[in-house]
């Protein structure tokens, strides 16, 4: 078994003791809210991500900017759960927190509120074939989906999900 990062730091570092506190709160947070809302899927995500996000939050478990990114992920699964085929995944740094379907190809999406901050990752999203960044616009309600481009060195909008009279319809950005 190979040596890692954290096997290195002391076992009594505050280092240590908040990378496993933030992060193990994170992940049993996203699979509490996953698992709830999967067993009770009639009901609205919102209701969930009030009722336990707030307890992780007043608990110290969680952060700010994690509720908002899982809050658009659980919108994200909401909303296109049955039209993508997804699948929540562990989204254990490879940068997918579902697998799914896109143009008739097995896809991994990778949610966010901020397209911005993902830029800087760009290359990351090269190592497999079928990867999407899909970012949430609160101000418009909007999903917008990227794809890493070697020729310009970022992401680049490939296009939007509409919402029609009939549900939400993808729109490559060619077509828009």
């Amino acid at each position: 078994m190979s040596v890692t990062f954290i096997d290195k730091l002391p076992k009594d570092s505050e280092v240590t003791r908040m990378f496993d506190h933030c992060y193990d709160g994170m992940i049993l947070t996203r699979h509490h809210v996953f698992s709830t809302y999967n067993k009770y899927e009639n009901d609205t995500p919102q209701e969930y991500v009030g009722n336990i996000l707030t307890k992780r939050l007043n608990d110290g478990c969680v952060e700010i900017m994690q509720v908002l990114g899982l809050d658009a992920e659980l919108e994200f699964y909401h909303l296109f759960r049955e039209k993508l085929q997804l699948v929540p995944t562990l989204d254990c740094g490879d940068h997918a927190d579902f697998v799914g379907m896109l143009d008739e190809k097995l896809t991994r999406f990778d949610v966010t509120t901020n397209v911005s901050f993902k830029q800087k990752y760009w290359k990351n999203y090269l190592r497999y074939e079928n990867q999407v960044v899909v970012e949430w616009s609160v101000d418009n309600k909007s999903w917008s989906y990227y794809k890493a481009d070697k020729d310009s060195s970022k992401l680049v909008c490939i296009g939007k999900e509409i919402k029609t009279d009939d549900g939400w319809s993808f729109q490559p950005i060619d077509q828009m």
